[in-house]
């Protein structure tokens, strides 16, 4: 869960700085693929960027004698009336009207130089109104002389300015519009343009001309001067459109209050769109089951049957279940039906815990008629075991809910399962992380306390095989079986969590996340990562140590990959650069997770990428062969690189990391060719997996940083803006879109300019 969000964020952090880094340092490899070269004539001046006025240029004195030729702003109609008359008048009377001429030259040139002195003078002194009126008078004066037509321009890029500092924003706009007219890349200009539209609000169409700036200053082999504004803005978009979205859902599912405080019966799932919403990738699914410890207590299936015994079971129970006569009594329904559903949750926790995550949902979903007969006009029943049952059943209905972006379904399911069975610990913690999605952070802290306090039923005499009750300390309450068969027990699998310890360390592990919480201003708390893996080593890792349950090694397993994820991800969306402290504990934590599951493949695809960050690129290409030889002997895998989506973009961004080392070493045509088949796995990954919300956003950046494909980035992130699952999130993505969409428009201009 934290990894999907980090990653999205580092790409756009780091993305973003190398993609204008990388164009301006490496223009000539960039042009070749999508940039033209284009020869903008650069300003004649520099201008002080304060006063943000141009200087008039003082002529020198033996030009005041010269004849103002072709100094006429008058129609040719007119010029041609007066060459004619000209011609028919005297030749004395010609020399007059030439020196007539002349001196009316000289009068406007007297005119134009005094007005431009008072202009300087009353700039200089900050009347910035009268300055306006003498620049309106220098205008009507410069088609009248030579030096004014050369700076007609200048003139109005000095009007604009003092219009914008009296904030008469409207004619400071119309002045840039003519100045642009004449000049499109008149850079002061836009950027004026863009400070203006940014104080009138117009935070897009700002944001827009500063990236103009930067493309025409890039263009002309010179570093941008706006790009921090527009960072700045683009973050700032991202969250005002974030907040926009939030808010909408948060009024939806809080639009009437007592149905989203409601404990009672949730709607069935057929009049929402749960069955047609498609699910987030199969790696997200993982990484969140994986937070949660009933998710490990399932695992034990694995090793005690098979997928084809339970359905076997499972169809055996259905059809008692559908052969049951009109007439049988309540007391028979409700048995056949919680055979029913006993044995889809023996389903649903095996298919959920080997990742086959759309299968499960979907028996899950076929049961849920059976499911919803053991109720009585919707009056929940009063058997505990049928009660803990239904229990999980809503659980696991609210987190295919969660996963499919129906928070407010997922919300009631929730509720409505922790009041069957206050003993489901699991459904606590997820309604705590829906209520943090969902930015209602004080509902996730009292249920965080509640846990940490030990207040609640947990620990109390609970029901066991014989009927008979008893106090435990056992690690899950699953673990008590009669025969030893999974199919003996009373209770659900990884219903509850009974060991005090285990349940502190899992609520902590997930409580951390409030410490790496965007705030509503998309900023983070002070030492948000340094307070979280404090946390996590502390309250987790330091009371399980030694632990050998797999509900603890899952947890410290867990808190060890979030470790990692914070200090290199989070770390970089937070603007800060990992240190060689943070790279020597992220190989530690790296370490101690394999010790903990040697089996699990995506922790040494995360020890190659971290390597990759540490630019021990051989390494981590020697990690990525060891994986993927694993995966063809254990997952029976032909061709990891091409079916496996995990390895794919685990690759990639090795890759990547390998072509930005070539690109800094000048190899370019070895890096473009390594970039080219970073893209072709990015595009192999989303025709696997379409939902992949990761890969969209790391082939996006690639497409725009490298390719300067700002229309495939921008279609990409359009695609992904659906699929978000946290308010961070979101805020990310649109952070890429808006960027994306203001360089596509900046990349259209100067290509259009180049064929002009």
């Amino acid at each position: 869960m934290f990894r999907s969000k980090g990653s999205i964020a580092a790409w756009i952090v780091g993305g973003i700085t190398l993609m204008s880094l990388a164009v301006y340092l490496f223009s000539s490899w960039f042009s070749t693929p999508g940039v033209p070269r284009i020869e903008f004539k650069s300003p004649s001046k520099k201008v002080d960027p304060v006063e943000e006025v141009e200087d008039l240029e003082e002529e020198e004195d033996e030009e005041e004698d010269e004849e103002d030729e072709g100094a006429d702003v008058e129609d040719v109609e007119e010029e041609d009336e007066e060459d004619a008359a000209e011609q028919a008048a005297p030749p004395s009377a010609v020399r007059s009207e030439e020196a007539n001429k002349e001196d009316q030259m000289k009068v406007f040139k007297a005119q134009y130089d005094a007005a431009s002195k008072e202009c300087s003078a009353l700039i200089a002194s900050q009347k910035f109104a009268d300055a306006v009126d003498k620049l309106s008078e220098l205008i009507g004066l410069a088609g009248k002389v030579q030096r004014g037509q050369a700076e007609i321009v200048t003139l109005y890029n000095n009007r604009s300015a003092m219009f914008e500092k009296i904030q008469e924003y409207e004619k400071a706009l119309s002045d840039i519009r003519v100045m642009l007219l004449m000049q499109s890349d008149h850079v002061r200009a836009r950027a004026r343009r863009a400070r203006i539209y940014e104080a009138q609000g117009s935070l897009e169409q700002a944001v827009e001309e500063y990236v103009i700036c930067n493309w025409i200053e890039q263009a002309r082999r010179e570093m941008p001067t706006n790009e921090a504004r527009a960072t700045e803005l683009f973050k700032k978009i991202a969250i005002a459109q974030a907040a926009s979205k939030f808010t909408a859902i948060q009024n939806e599912v809080f639009s009437e209050s007592s149905q989203a405080e409601s404990t009672s019966l949730p709607p069935h799932s057929s009049s929402t769109a749960l069955k047609d919403r498609p699910l987030p990738s199969k790696a997200y699914t993982k990484n969140v089951l994986e937070t949660f410890p009933n998710t490990f207590t399932w695992r034990r299936l694995v090793d005690q049957t098979t997928r084809a015994n339970l359905v076997a079971k499972l169809q055996d129970a259905k059809d008692k279940f559908n052969l049951m006569a009109p007439d049988a009594e309540q007391m028979q329904r409700s048995d056949a039906a919680l055979e029913v559903l006993k044995a889809t949750l023996d389903v649903v926790q095996l298919d959920l815990s080997q990742d086959n995550v759309a299968a499960g949902f979907g028996v899950l979903r076929a049961a849920e008629d059976a499911a919803r007969s053991l109720y009585v006009e919707e009056k929940e029943p009063e058997d505990q075991v049928v009660r803990q049952h239904l229990s999980q059943f809503f659980e696991l209905l609210g987190t295919e809910a969660q996963f499919k972006s129906l928070p407010a379904f997922a919300l009631r399911c929730y509720r409505h399962s922790y009041a069957l069975s206050e003993l489901n610990f699991s459904v606590q913690l997820k309604l705590a992380a829906l209520y943090l999605e969902l930015d209602v952070e004080s509902a996730a802290v009292a249920i965080y306390e509640r846990l940490l306090s030990g207040s609640g039923p947990v620990g109390k005499e609970v029901a066991v095989d014989d009927g008979s009750a008893a106090e435990t300390d056992d690690v899950s309450i699953n673990s008590r079986r009669s025969t030893g068969s999974f199919s003996s027990q009373v209770l659900p699998l990884g219903l509850s969590l009974d060991s005090p310890k285990l349940r502190q360390a899992w609520t902590q592990l997930h409580r951390a996340a409030l410490y790496v919480q965007r705030q509503a201003d998309g900023k983070y708390l002070p030492d948000a990562v340094t307070k979280a893996v404090d946390a996590l080593e502390q309250l987790v890792l330091a009371p399980l140590d030694g632990e050998g349950s797999a509900e603890s090694v899952g947890a410290m397993f867990i808190a060890y990959v979030k470790i990692v994820n914070m200090l290199t991800h989070t770390k970089a969306s937070m603007e800060q650069a990992s240190t060689d402290e943070d790279n020597a504990k992220c190989q530690a934590c790296i370490q101690a997770a394999k010790l903990l599951d040697p089996e699990h493949d995506s922790v040494m695809l995360l020890e190659a990428e971290q390597l990759s960050h540490e630019s021990k690129i051989d390494e981590a290409l020697a990690v990525l062969d060891k994986v993927k030889r694993r995966m063809r002997v254990k997952k029976r895998i032909a061709d990891p690189e091409t079916t496996d989506v995990v390895f794919m973009v685990a690759k990639a961004s090795v890759l990547s990391a390998q072509a930005f080392s070539m690109l800094g070493a000048g190899n370019m045509n070895e890096a473009h060719e390594i970039f080219s088949e970073v893209d072709g796995l990015y595009r192999l990954a989303l025709d696997i997996d379409p939902t992949a919300i990761e890969v969209m956003a790391q082939q996006a950046q690639l497409r725009s940083m490298i390719f300067a494909d700002f229309d495939s980035a921008v279609r990409l992130i359009e695609k992904a803006v659906p699929l978000f699952r946290s308010r961070d999130e979101l805020q990310d993505i649109l952070q890429m879109l808006v960027t994306f969409r203001a360089n596509q428009r900046g990349l259209q201009f100067v290509r259009e300019a180049a064929t002009a």
